[in-house]
């Protein structure tokens, strides 16, 4: 689709959005997901360590059929914990879209500006969620 090409600006990425790819986006949100402004749009940004490399290649794999993010698969990179540690995550994100910008503004509300659970959480809780 046009939408889900890496080149098209976030303004002309609006989706629609179907329940799933929401459901799963959204629930993300409740455990290590995160979102990200970028220019006009936002965009989902997923992280995890080495040991959950399943789950995040799982992840990927869905979001990416679904063309919302390269089809790459996300390479094992390296990461310096607070300690000082070592660490190996797994990081991919989707593309940026301006029709995700309620999302964000529902889990990252100004003046906050850091992630809440909002209201509206339960219209999204399923399954996939």
């Amino acid at each position: 689709m046009l939408f889900s090409k890496p080149k098209v600006l976030s303004i002309k990425r609006i989706g629609p959005h179907n329940f799933n790819i929401l459901s799963i986006l959204v629930g993300s949100l409740l455990g290590d997901g995160t979102m990200e402004k970028d220019g006009k749009g936002s965009r989902f940004a997923f992280y995890q360590e080495k040991t959950h490399g399943e789950y995040l290649l799982w992840l990927h794999k869905t979001i990416s059929s679904l063309g919302y993010c390269k089809k790459e698969i996300p390479l094992i990179q390296t990461r310096y914990g607070i300690n000082g540690e070592l660490r190996y995550i797994f990081r991919f994100r989707t593309f940026t879209y301006s029709s995700f910008n309620w999302i964000h503004d529902e889990f990252y509300p100004k003046p906050l500006g850091r992630k809440i659970i909002p209201e509206m959480i339960d219209q999204f809780l399923s399954p996939m969620a």
